[in-house]
Parts: structure tokens; C-alpha cells; sequence
């Protein structure tokens, strides 16, 4: 189904600097959009009223109306599954004793609904991403001498989990961190010959930007992990891939980038399983020798 998303990320180069910004802001906040008449969306993403009619156009519908029923449609699909989980969820409350609807959905508003949200943003997800990029990905992390991670603020979770778990089955995985003693170094360590896998999320944090630009300089092959296929700094990127999320108010939920990172791990592993239980070796033999973890005796 071609949704406004895939109109949006075909069409961007098409668009004019104004209607690029209004097509930005509804794909960074298509959930809040969908309930927005075509005035408060542009006075939202800051440009004027007869933008937002001929970026419509410009995307191919008949005018703001038709984009905004394509938007509410593909949101009340989303809706309609967790509703259903939610039912589910209810049914579970009560035959274990909570039977009033006061307190069901006293649960559901909490953990509960964020459970449910997270299972189905994930079942989601696994349908839009781009499993050619994908293959492409690995064999890029396979084949080059180095593997650079990159993240800060949110993304910062992200690039920490990928430092690890990627190091335990490649030889020389490294983690830049901007505004470390190191990083100018690390930085002019980067060649043609490696790859650096930089997370993105919203908002893009300026370092992060900075680091991208310098590993483009240094002929470093680019991948960017971020939530859509919209991202200003394209020309500078060699794949991108997107792992969409959802907001929680003022949270963000990760947990698809999250899958996504292990995915990509156990790929990396089971594409040249050798030496990765030669790397997973030296990760144990590592930790037992320095002593890492609590032993079992000392707890």
C-alpha cells in the first residue's frame, strides 16, 4: 500500500524548500497530523496555508482533504490492532480477578498499554523495513577492516548496545564519542577501507552531524540508522535505513531499533560463523582473565 510516508520519502527532491519543510514535520509527526485541519498543520510546521494545499498536490492527491484521509486511514490501521490487543489484555485482567472497568483500564493506561504498543509497533516495523538494505549492511560490516558506531542523546543507547554486541564477532569495532580526548584521532584514523554506522534519532544532535561529516570526508563508507526515509543530510550517506518508532508524550520508544541492532548482530554471526566464535572466544577468554563479571561464588 503506497501510504503519504512512501509518497513523502519518493517525492522530497521534488518538493520546494517549503513544501519539503511541511512534508518533513508530517513525517517526524504523522500521528499528531492526522488530527490536524490544514490551518494548525501550517502554523505547526511553519509556513503558510497554500503550501500545505500544493505540497498535497505536489505529492499526488487532489488536494490537503484526500492527504489527510490517506494519513487518518493509515493511523486508524495502527489504532484498530492495539485496540484489539487491548481487548485481549482486558479478557486476561478479568479472569485473573480485576473486574471493574475502572481499574482494567487503570492498567491498560500503564504498563500494560506500553507493552501492547511496543509488541505491535514491532510487528509493524518488520513490515516496512528494507531487507535489501539490510543484506547490504552486513556485507559492508563482513567485508571492511574497521566498523565505526556513532550516537549521542537518545541514539546514545543505541550506538552503546551496538559497540558491544557487534565487537563480540568482528575484530575492530569502535565507538566515537564526540568531545572525548581521543576523538580527533580516532576520526583521522578513518579510511576508504572501513564503515561506520551512525544512529540518528530525532533530534539530530550537531556532534553527531560533525562526526558524519568528517568520516565523509575520509571516504568512509556511511550507513545511517534513523526512523524514516527522510534525512536532510542524504547526499553524505551511503545506505540508509529506517527503523520507525512511536512517541510516548515526551518518550521515545526504541525498542524496534532495539531488534533491529540484534538482528543485525546474529546476521553478522551466522554470514561468517568462524570467525565469529573466534571473536566470542577472545570476548570470554577477555572476561574471565579481567575479571568482568561478579563470580558465581561471590554473589
Amino acid at each position: 500500500m503506497d501510504t503519504v510516508l512512501d509518497r513523502i520519502s519518493r517525492k522530497m527532491n521534488e518538493l520546494t524548500p517549503q513544501e519539503r519543510k511541511a512534508a518533513e514535520f508530517i513525517a517526524e509527526n504523522y500521528k499528531d497530523v492526522a488530527f490536524l485541519n490544514s490551518s494548525d498543520l501550517a502554523k505547526r510546521a511553519g509556513v503558510g496555508g497554500s503550501t500545505i494545499i500544493r505540497m498535497a498536490t505536489s505529492l499526488g492527491y487532489a488536494g490537503f482533504p484526500e492527504l489527510h484521509k490517506a494519513l487518518f486511514d493509515y493511523i486508524q490501521n495502527k489504532i484498530t490492532t492495539i485496540d484489539r490487543l487491548s481487548e485481549i489484555t482486558s479478557s486476561i485482567f478479568i479472569n485473573n480477578g480485576v473486574d471493574s472497568k475502572k481499574n482494567i483500564d487503570n492498567k491498560l493506561t500503564n504498563i500494560s498499554k506500553v507493552f501492547l504498543q511496543e509488541a505491535e509497533q514491532n510487528i509493524s516495523v518488520l513490515n516496512e523495513l528494507d531487507m535489501d538494505k539490510f543484506d547490504r549492511m552486513v556485507d559492508l560490516l563482513i567485508c571492511k577492516e574497521k566498523v565505526f558506531i556513532v550516537g549521542s542523546q537518545i541514539s546514545e543507547v543505541t550506538a552503546v548496545l551496538a559497540t558491544y554486541s557487534l565487537g563480540k564477532v568482528l575484530p575492530e569495532v569502535i565507538r566515537i564519542e564526540s568531545g572525548k580526548s581521543n576523538t580527533s584521532n580516532t576520526l583521522n584514523s578513518a579510511t576508504s577501507n572501513d564503515v561506520a554506522i551512525i544512529f540518528c534519532l530525532p533530534r539530530y544532535p550537531k556532534s553527531t552531524i560533525n562526526i558524519l561529516k568528517s568520516l565523509h570526508k575520509a571516504g568512509t563508507t556511511i550507513i545511517v540508522v534513523t526512523h524514516n526515509t527522510i534525512f536532510s543530510y542524504i547526499d553524505m550517506v551511503d545506505i540508509l535505513f529506517a527503523v520507525p518508532f512511536m512517541h510516548y508524550k515526551f518518550m521515545d520508544s526504541i525498542s524496534p531499533m532495539m531488534s533491529f541492532i540484534t538482528a543485525l548482530v546474529l546476521e553478522v554471526y551466522e554470514r561468517d560463523t568462524n570467525r565469529a566464535v573466534k571473536h566470542l572466544e577472545k570476548f570470554e577468554q577477555f572476561v574471565t582473565e579481567h575479571k568482568i563479571f561478579v563470580e558465581d561464588k561471590e554473589r
